[in-house]
């Protein structure tokens, strides 16, 4: 319900969001309910592009713990 204070917030939040995604698609309504499938689309692609900068700043920064062992000999 756009006349909900709250409902109205948090489309005014998230619609800078999902303007890159407005238009994709239809959404589909029935007895005045609406699936807004671009949200959803939008969600999942957020989704994978957070995963990838996780992964890119755990490449840059992880460094290993390696302990070297060194072993010699003592030959008379």
């Amino acid at each position: 319900n756009p006349n909900n204070g709250f409902a109205s917030f948090i489309y005014n939040l998230t619609g800078v969001f999902l303007s890159p995604f407005a238009g994709l698609l239809s959404n589909p309504t029935q007895d005045g309910m609406i699936l807004e499938i671009t949200s959803i689309i939008g969600m999942f692609i957020y989704a994978f592009l957070a995963w990838i900068i996780v992964r890119l700043v755990w490449l840059i920064l992880y460094r290993p713990n390696r302990r070297v062992i060194s072993t010699y000999e003592e030959v008379d």
